[in-house]
């Protein structure tokens, strides 16, 4: 029953996208976030009590791992590229003669000014700042904060591109990605790239406590910039996780879930991952598209096991059925319930917006619509690789078989296959009576009754029709069959 449901959901995210964004192109090679860890690119040569001096072989540059005492201070007065004493605290400007990544080895409790020397570039990669940090780089570039977490951050001349903020100053600089708790002293422009990502109250986002926080991922044109990292851990499991946004976005993944590139017009902009056990969710993004501060809602869900009824109106049985909302008020307020194998997506303040029934792929098994429904179904459905035998449509129901096969049943409206250059998403009908049928891929006919037929002339499809009453010819039908047919 499990497989079953996880094919559902699959299906669901296929056909539910979370952000309608704009073409762009691929974000190119560059800083991963890993570079924020201490992982197995980075060793080091020299170790010592107040710091450890190494090379991080994916970049090729030196790194420094200050070492912190338990009095929140650096435990001497003096390193490689950085200096401490009471009165400014620590200040970081790399050596001036290479560029250098740091790292802060516990929680530093003093001021902290991070420069660069001669052009070269001063990477942060991670540590704990509860005084106040001051990035003053000569130029755009010059230093680049990729992780961490910091209390007060005034940003006069760099990059941020990773990390999180309990608040950041703007005053000059670049804010490209990270997260941030307060965002007013970002710039406007900055503050519209900002969504608000809303997490349950039993999750950590990257092993700290949130419940509310603003994720802000630039796309970034130069290609080297640093992918974002977000890893959601709840205390309990779930089936599914949900993201819901606004203008009636809805996405759903399956615990279990590896690698889920979310695409669009072929870019990946970001990479998901969730646990078997449903309890950890990890992403990796490239950017997150503008859509005026759209929130953002992870809602794990324990899946019910409500098989698929209809009730007098020929509607599917919502009662007690699972569902997620989009976070919209108006028209646009998107609902989808998931059932044990079978989802529904809906616009309950918008009538005019269809409802679309989906049932996962049958496998080829038989299904009987008059076994679920005792009236007629008035409904839009969708069903793929299934051999119907029958059931019985009103006139506000409307099938669409994407592969597969009818062999009974009474339809008022249906489109079979799918449109394809290559023709090779055949139905196979072999019974059945239907008001109106329509082609769209491969089809063959027989032992039908049919008022109305049409047929897709566009790719390699094929057609053939024996043994069946038409109430009237499609234009060139003689074109599209066999000879002597």
């Amino acid at each position: 029953m499990k497989k079953r449901i996880v094919s559902m959901i699959l299906a669901l995210s296929m056909v539910l996208s979370i952000l309608p964004v704009s073409a762009f192109a691929d974000a190119g090679a560059g800083f991963s976030s890993a570079a924020a860890e201490e992982t197995n690119s980075i060793t080091y040569s020299s170790e010592e009590e107040h710091e450890a001096v190494g090379k991080n072989s994916e970049t090729n540059n030196q790194v420094v791992k200050i070492e912190v005492g338990t009095n929140g201070l650096p435990k001497a007065a003096s390193g490689t590229g950085w200096s401490y004493d009471e009165t400014t605290g620590l200040t970081i400007t790399g050596t001036g003669s290479e560029d250098t990544e740091y790292i802060l080895d516990g929680t530093v409790s003093c001021n902290v000014t991070v420069k660069n020397a001669n052009s070269h570039t001063v990477y942060l990669l991670d540590g704990t700042v509860t005084g106040t940090l001051l990035i003053e780089a000569d130029n755009m570039y010059g230093v680049r904060v990729l992780g961490g977490s910091y209390a007060d951050v005034q940003l006069n001349l760099g990059t941020i591109d990773g990390g999180t903020y309990d608040k950041l100053t703007e005053n000059g600089g670049n804010v490209r990605g990270g997260f941030f708790r307060d965002i007013s002293g970002l710039s406007a422009d900055t503050q519209q790239q900002a969504h608000q990502l809303l997490l349950p109250e039993n999750c950590t986002l990257n092993g700290q406590k949130e419940t509310k926080i603003y994720i802000i991922k630039k796309y970034n044109y130069s290609g080297n910039g640093n992918d974002l990292e977000l890893v959601v851990e709840s205390d309990t499991g779930c089936d599914v996780w949900a993201v819901a946004s606004t203008g009636g976005s809805v996405m759903a993944l399956p615990a279990g879930t590896q690698n889920y590139a979310f695409t669009y017009f072929d870019s990946t902009i970001a990479t998901i991952s969730i646990s078997a056990d449903g309890k950890t969710l990890s992403a990796s993004f490239n950017m997150i598209p503008a859509q005026n501060g759209a929130p953002m809602k992870l809602v794990p869900m324990a899946l019910g096991a409500t098989e698929l009824r209809f009730n007098n109106e020929g509607q599917p049985d919502l009662t007690d059925v699972t569902y997620v909302d989009s976070l919209d008020t108006d028209a646009k307020l998107h609902r989808v319930y998931m059932g044990n194998g079978w989802g529904y997506n809906c616009y309950p303040n918008d009538s005019s917006n269809e409802s679309t029934l989906q049932i996962l792929n049958q496998g080829g098994a038989n299904f009987d619509f008059s076994a679920l429904s005792d009236v007629p179904i008035n409904c839009y459905v969708e069903i793929t690789n299934a051999n119907i035998t029958g059931g019985e449509f009103g006139e506000n129901g409307r099938l669409t078989i994407t592969s597969g096969k009818i062999s009974g049943g009474t339809f008022h409206n249906v489109s079979a296959g799918i449109n394809s250059i290559n023709g090779n998403s055949a139905v196979e009908i072999t019974g059945g009576t239907f008001d109106s049928l329509f082609c769209n891929g491969s089809c063959s006919i027989a032992n039908a009754v049919i008022q109305s037929c049409n047929f897709n002339t566009y790719g390699n499809n094929t057609y053939t029709i024996s043994d069946t009453v038409l109430g009237e010819l499609p234009d060139g039908i003689q074109k599209l069959l066999p000879a002597g047919q």
